[in-house]
């Protein structure tokens, strides 16, 4: 939370740098570095698309209701990935099953333990 924070605070003009930066700090010993130096054509994400996570990360961590931030986390999945839908399977201890949350549903759908999907 640490890092989203300070991202937020100093909104870098790299971001992608600044977030290596403060993670080299953390970790030490040039490890995250190496290793995106390595695989960077694979990794290279526009520093946009990092601003969206972060700003999509803002709206989710600040709902406190469960079910609203549910809502939100496939709200914003939606607009990050540009899909038409999105599902989200949360594990309910309460209910023993899983909650299978959709865009395209209006109630969600519990999947007990053992039965298929």
């Amino acid at each position: 939370m640490e890092l989203t924070e300070a991202l937020l605070k100093d909104r870098p003009e790299r971001p992608r740098h600044y977030l290596l930066g403060k993670l080299e700090e953390e970790v030490g010993d040039g490890i995250i570095r190496e290793t995106y130096n390595e695989n960077h054509k694979m990794m290279e994400i526009p520093g946009q698309h990092l601003v969206r996570l972060f700003e999509s990360t803002r709206c989710i961590t600040a709902e406190i209701v469960p079910k609203d931030t549910i809502d939100m986390i496939i709200s914003e999945t939606i607009k990050l990935l540009g899909c038409d839908r999105v599902s989200l399977f949360v594990y309910s201890p309460k209910l023993s099953s899983l909650v299978l949350t959709a865009s395209n549903l209006s109630k969600p759908i519990r999947v007990l333990p053992g039965q298929g999907i």
